[in-house]
């Protein structure tokens, strides 16, 4: 994850999602590391991967959720179009600050 403390990224992990609609709904945990403390709240995004690693879309959204807390774990949910739901089998998430 990309964020404003070099080296120090906020963790993105069990991320799972679901298409409806031509929507994709990801739904996963943020994490602030130990001794880190940040006043804004972070821009969340999940790329899609088909099998053959290929980009199959992604979903960005800078209104998932409020600054975390020194260690603290949050469940987002973000939405958006734009994935190619039949081909994506696999997700990576990311957080920043904006």
């Amino acid at each position: 994850a990309m964020d404003d403390v070099p080296s120090v990224p906020l963790e993105v992990s069990h991320l799972t999602w679901e298409t409806h609609g031509g929507i994709t709904t990801v739904r996963g945990t943020l994490r602030q590391p130990d001794g880190i403390g940040r006043s804004r709240p972070p821009v969340v995004g999940v790329a899609f991967f088909d099998a053959k690693g290929g980009f199959a879309g992604a979903v960005v959204d800078s209104s998932a959720t409020d600054a975390l807390r020194d260690g603290q774990s949050r469940q987002f949910e973000i939405s958006g179009p734009g994935v190619r739901a039949d081909a994506a089998v696999r997700a990576e998430g990311w957080a920043w600050m904006r």
